[in-house]
């Protein structure tokens, strides 16, 4: 179970490039970390799971934001 978290893992490292800027870095040190945390057991598979979650819900959301322009539509303008 460890192994495939930690490909997993290693495997979200090489997508990380395609975000740029200052958020693409900060995530990029996070998988980097996360990765680290299992390799000297300082974190679960459970913490790890929850942390790269968390993560890929910031990065989506980042996603959405930068393809809608990151403002407020008409309806969530009232």
């Amino acid at each position: 179970m460890k192994k495939l978290i930690i490909s997993t893992l290693l495997a979200t490292l090489t997508a990380a490039p395609a975000l740029a800027g200052p958020l693409g870095d900060a995530y990029h040190r996070q998988q980097v970390s996360i990765g680290k945390g299992l390799v000297n057991g300082s974190l679960s598979p459970a913490e790890a799971i929850r942390l790269e979650q968390r993560a890929q819900r910031i990065k989506h959301e980042w996603q959405f934001l930068r393809a809608t322009g990151g403002g407020l539509g008409p309806f969530e303008r009232m």
